[in-house]
């Protein structure tokens, strides 16, 4: 080992007189040396040799650039991905950088943390960056600037891909493009890696939970002639720092940045003795460093978004100047964390919430300094601190508009009963004028016509219908079930098909394929597949072999065909000790012991290692370990699972699950909790919405899942009748009980009530909402000569507004994210607007986009919607001008109003729960 160090430490050094260095700075490459000696004493006596790519040949600044991915990867980059596949993105790197226009013009730093690495964010990685290279040089090239080369780099990306919602799980690029659709996430690290094959720098910029509205958003900055500028990802606009949530982001708390590795955000370097530090206060030089880790740095890039622009006018005499000026609507704060005693308490747990989804979601966690003291910049508006240092806690609304400091005693312990109400109102939203000319937008209109055309013309490739009826009358298939494979994996058909006509037992395929994902259907290759389908164990219930042992899907890992390497390093053990007893407590016991066996280290985990990875690296982080688990245990046919309840793995055996605890505490005993709920304000709660259950582990809450949409990646789950039918079982310890109600305008209303749960008894617990109180204000009059394309009749139709109550126009925009959330909100309440009966106006934005609209997209839509298009935008002028809207293209613009035609309700762009405010306003009497 000390051998190796040597050379990897000298041999650069051997050629420093001759080539130069990436990393000029002696401090910083001093400290990226140590970080990957670090990372060489956890991975290196491995048994895949991980660090074998350094022997190979290489120039100073191929070896200091891989030297910084090894120091600062995540573990499944390097014992999954390999030394060999960084190598080769560092190369590409490289030949970017010279061969692009604007290579040799990107700083050092920059180019270092944010052309060069691979990862953007919790993605699973690929080859993209030579597939999009080979495609992007020759276009991006002639583009004559950066900023022209980055629009046309994200006019290629929405060529490709579009948003649709899915899952949790982070696709690749070339997966998400196979498919030609995804969340924001996925959209985000798809463009970002198209820039960064140019040699555009770019970051995925995140805000972990919006604050007027439940979830959250991720897009790109790209880095452009000195400046960070903005870019919705695969939404193209006709200039940088224009997108749909131009407006909502106003509304943000908090947005960040998550850098690959050690970043000094401009500042000054301080490195000593291990230590890692910036100088600099932050605003006055540089960005805002939020926290550094083992692997990247947070920077907070708030101010970006809630410094608005004005135009000023400044009268001095006979001299009259406009010029450009910014409102700043964000502060630097401080939270002072005190004990019982009104003293300082360092290293005090400081995590700042919003409620979002029906949970107090930490949005950033920071730690106290010596006096007490953490600092950040946040937006004005409210949000919950939550403070804690071993047993003792503490909490407080923090109304930043109304002061800039916030003291928190720690005046409770875990176990206490306590409860708080709060009305949390996020930061203001203010118009501005509209972003982009109408000549502008037509342009970049036609090109969106364009670019749908050649993303559809990839679609048309997929397997029809017809043709999987063809095969599967071949191959003796069920034909529904292999339709539905085919159609759901979109551009992975191919594999589906290899798999069905090679599967021995086509059957047992079904089944595998019928317990996965959508998003599984459409990434696995039928290699992956045809591994995982073991046969039946006749001594296990059909359902439990189908979910907990046929199953590769554990957690959120990539599915990779592990049974195999699995079979091959413990096959042998395994069964020794089967064939000594006929207890498979015994067989789990080996399980444990050769699980146990795998060094678990405390770098953080950014994307769990799939097993193949912890078999190859001998070291994982916990979750990793815990999915490993699983894993050999479904190789062997024993049922396991990761549990809902307390995230623990779970094998069964005798009739009952039992948790496989790999700490030296034993299991924790269980007992039920049951939640009584009086029916008011809100009808029927549900979970991820209006409530959600923690339990306090360590001073922080961990929500459970009581009852999640898999389908995407955060939603509104079951609801309280659903899940309280019966008492819920939960382990014994100390829990949170979150409730909240949203506003209109986008505040909350929202409680926290602490309970316990005592093993074999149940605790019984009153839920309360807060109501929300809402006057109905007449925010304008339109005329009531309103009309539009009806698509049922093919004709004008005039608006029927019903004598009492309101009714709803929704002005909206196909294959746009805010009006998909809004799409999505319709569908899930369908019954509840059944039932209300009243008529709503769901109006595209002109024919041609209404083109665009796939219902089979989404789930049934309420049968009282009228669907229709604006023919030649009418509709929308009126509305407009009646309300003074300054900028009436930002679409979905909702309107709900009377027979007087009095409008009680606006809502433009984005706002995720929109379905559920549609319904209380017009619910009033």
């Amino acid at each position: 080992m000390k051998r190796v160090l040597f050379l990897l430490l000298v041999i650069p050094l051997l050629y420093a007189c001759e080539e130069k260095h990436f990393i000029t700075d002696s401090t910083y490459r001093k400290m990226v040396e140590e970080d990957f000696q670090k990372k060489q004493e956890i991975l290196g006596n491995t048994p895949g040799n991980l660090y074998a790519v350094f022997d190979s040949s290489m120039t100073v600044k191929e070896r200091e650039a891989l030297m910084f991915l090894y120091a600062y990867s995540p573990l499944i980059d390097i014992s999954f991905s390999g030394g060999e596949f960084l190598l080769e993105n560092v190369r590409l790197a490289f030949r970017a950088r010279e061969e692009m226009p604007w290579g040799k013009a990107v700083p050092e730093e920059i180019f270092r943390h944010f052309v060069l690495p691979v990862r953007g964010g919790k993605e699973n990685l690929d080859s993209a960056r030579v597939v999009f290279y080979e495609e992007l040089k020759e276009r991006v090239a002639a583009c004559g600037s950066m900023e022209k080369a980055a629009l046309e780099v994200n006019h290629w990306c929405h060529e490709n891909v579009i948003y649709k919602p899915t899952n949790a799980r982070t696709s690749s690029p070339l997966a998400t493009r196979q498919r030609a659709y995804g969340r924001c996430g996925e959209e985000s690290v798809f463009t970002l890696a198209a820039l960064r094959a140019v040699g555009i720098p770019a970051r995925q910029i995140y805000t972990p939970r919006w604050a007027h509205c439940d979830d959250n958003h991720a897009w790109i900055e790209v880095w452009v002639d000195g400046e960070w500028k903005y870019l919705g990802a695969c939404e193209p606009e006709p200039r940088l720092n224009i997108a749909w949530f131009t407006l909502p982001v106003q509304r943000a708390m908090y947005v960040e940045a998550e850098v690959f590795g050690k970043y000094t955000g401009g500042k000054k370097l301080l490195y000593e003795n291990g230590s890692f530090k910036v100088w600099g206060e932050d605003g006055s030089e540089g960005e805002e460093i939020v926290s550094v880790g083992d692997n990247g740095t947070i920077v907070n890039v708030t101010s970006h978004y809630t410094d608005v622009g004005q135009k000023r006018v400044m009268q001095t005499g006979i001299f009259r100047l406009e010029v450009n000026a910014k409102e700043v609507r964000n502060k630097k704060t401080v939270v002072r964390v005190l004990d019982r005693e009104r003293q300082p308490v360092e290293n005090a747990k400081v995590e700042y919430k919003i409620f979002n989804y029906g949970e107090f979601y930490p949005v950033v966690t920071l730690y106290s300094d010596s006096q007490g003291k953490t600092v950040l910049t946040l937006a004005r508006g409210d949000l919950l601190v939550w403070a804690t240092k071993g047993e003792q806690l503490g909490f407080a609304r923090f109304p930043v508009d109304q002061q800039d400091t916030l003291v928190i005693t720690l005046d409770k312990r875990t176990g206490d009963a306590f409860s708080g109400q709060f009305a949390l109102v996020p930061p203001e939203q203010r118009d501005i004028k509209a972003l982009t000319t109408d000549e502008e937008r037509a342009v970049n209109d036609h090109r969106f016509v364009y670019e749908d055309s050649l993303r559809n013309a990839y679609i048309a490739t997929f397997m029809t219908a017809r043709r999987a009826h063809e095969i599967a009358a071949e191959l003796k298939v069920d034909t529904a079930r292999f339709t539905r494979y085919v159609e759901m994996a979109r551009g992975n058909y191919p594999e589906i098909e290899k798999l069905f006509r090679q599967a021995p037992d086509k059957e047992l395929a079904m089944q595998l394929l019928d317990v996965v994902t959508e998003k599984d259907l459409q990434d696995t290759p039928a290699e992956v597949w045809l591994q995982h389908l073991v046969q039946v164990n006749s001594g296990i219930d059909s359902g439990m072999f189908q979910k907990y042992v046929l199953n590769p899907r554990i957690q959120n890992e990539l599915i990779t065909a592990y049974r195999e390497s699995i079979r091959v390093a413990f096959g042998k053990k395994i069964l020794e000790v089967a064939d000594r007893s006929i207890e498979m407590s015994a067989v789990v016991r080996e399980i444990m012991r050769l699980v146990g066996e795998f060094r678990v280290t405390d770098y953080p985990a950014k994307v769990p290692t799939p097993p193949v990875g912890v078999l190859r690296a001998g070291v994982t982080d916990v979750l990793s370990r815990d999915i490993f688990f699983v894993a050999v245990c479904r190789t062997f046919l024993i049922p396991a699972r990761l549990s809902t309840i307390s995230g623990k793995p779970e094998y069964y055996i005798d009739g009952n699950w039992h948790t496989a605890d790999f700490t030296a505490e034993k299991s924790l005993p269980r007992g039920k909790l049951m939640l009584h709920y009086a029916g008011e304000p809100v009808k029927d709660p549900k979970y991820f919405l209006n409530f959600t259950i923690g339990k306090i582990e360590n001073g922080r809450v961990r929500t459970i899942d009581l009852g999640s949409n898999a389908d995407v990646d955060m939603g509104v789950g079951a609801s309280y009748k659903t899940i309280f039918t019966n008492p819920v079982e939960l382990e014994e310890g100390s829990y949170i009980l979150s409730t909240g109600n949203r506003r209109g305008d986008g505040a909350v209303m929202a409680t926290l009530t602490s309970f316990k749960v005592e093993a074999g008894r149940q605790t019984d617990l009153d839920m309360y909402i807060q109501a929300c109180e809402e006057e109905t204000k007449v925010l304008g009059k339109v005329s009531l000569l309103l009309s539009y394309m009806s698509e049922v009749t093919g004709k004008l139709e005039n608006v029927s507004i019903p004598e009492k109550g309101y009714t709803a126009i929704a002005l909206i925009e196909a294959d746009k994210e805010p009006t998909n959330h809004l799409l999505r909100d319709m569908s899930g309440m369908k019954g509840d607007f059944e039932q209300l009966g009243i008529p709503l106006y769901f109006v595209f934005r002109n024919p041609e986009n209404q083109g665009k609209f796939k219902r089979d997209d989404f789930r049934p839509f309420p049968s009282t919607i009228a669907w229709g298009c604006d023919r030649d935008g009418s509709l929308l002028r009126c509305l407009s001008d009646c309300l003074q809207l300054k900028n009436a293209e930002n679409l979905p613009l909702i309107v709900l109003l009377n027979a007087e035609g009095e409008v009680v309700f606006v809502s433009q762009g984005y706002r995720v729960g929109l379905g559920t405010q549609i319904m209380n306003v017009m619910n009033r009497k």
